[in-house]
């Protein structure tokens, strides 16, 4: 799954399976409040695009966060990570 934003033309588009679905503009600020709550960490994160299997999350730049590993819970009782989890999954069935 590839979630598309552009400021520029308010657009956010979903990709998924080789289908693209348009989703609703006032979508990604809740998607962007959900996946920054968790801690991004640089120097887990890769430079090459994942071979192996997982969730990854790519911002823009050129780094690769995998879930759990270079994409942490910020407090050890947070449960931000099954938030975005759940997230993704619900953009994908909408």
């Amino acid at each position: 799954m590839e979630l598309k934003a552009s400021f520029a033309n308010k657009t956010f588009i979903l990709v998924n399976n080789g289908e693209t679905k348009k989703l609703d503009w006032a979508q990604l600020q809740k998607v962007m409040d959900t996946v920054y709550k968790a801690e991004f960490i640089e120097d887990n994160a890769s430079e090459a695009r994942p071979v192996k299997s997982g969730n990854y999350i790519s911002a823009g730049g050129d780094l690769w966060y995998q879930m759990g590993v270079a994409v942490v819970e910020p407090t050890a009782k947070s449960k931000e990570l099954a938030k975005i989890e759940s997230l993704f999954t619900s953009l994908t069935l909408r």
